[in-house]
C-alpha cells in the first residue's frame, strides 16, 4: 500500500474501532468468521472477515505447517456497488493488530446482543 494513505487509513482503523465500542457503528454477524456494517449516511458498506491460511515453516529440518490467522477489510460503495478500498493483512502487516481488536470488539458486541435477547426469550 502507498505510503503516503497508509497512516490515514491506519487513524480511520482506529477511529473505526472506537466507533464500534462505543455502538456509533452497529455490525451483523454473516456467519461465524464475518461481519458486515452497512453505513448509509454514506451509501457503504464494511465487511470485516477473519481467515485462517495454512503456511510452511520451517523447524530445525523439518517442514511443517501452522495455520496463521489474518483479516480481510473491505469497503464497498453502494452507490456503484464496487469494492473502493480492501485492507488485507498479509499485505499490509500494520494494520493486524487493528483489525484483530475491531473484530474481538464486534464478536463481544454480538455476544452481548444475542445474550440480551436470550434473557429477553427465556424471561418471557
Amino acid at each position: 500500500m502507498d505510503n503516503t494513505y497508509q497512516s490515514q487509513i491506519s487513524t480511520y482503523l482506529a477511529d473505526l474501532v472506537t466507533k464500534t465500542k462505543q455502538e456509533q457503528i452497529s455490525w451483523t454477524k454473516v456467519n461465524p468468521t464475518t461481519f458486515v456494517a452497512n453505513v448509509p449516511k454514506v451509501n457503504a458498506r464494511l465487511t470485516l472477515q477473519k481467515t485462517t491460511v495454512p503456511t510452511r515453516i520451517q523447524v530445525g529440518s523439518a517442514l511443517r505447517i501452522i495455520n496463521v490467522v489474518t483479516y480481510v477489510l473491505n469497503l464497498t460503495d453502494m452507490q456503484n456497488n464496487s469494492v473502493v478500498l480492501m485492507l488485507n493483512v498479509k499485505e499490509n502487516e500494520t494494520s493486524y493488530g487493528t483489525l484483530t481488536e475491531l473484530f474481538n470488539v464486534i464478536d463481544d458486541a454480538t455476544k452481548k446482543t444475542g445474550a440480551e435477547l436470550l434473557k429477553r426469550i427465556v424471561e418471557g
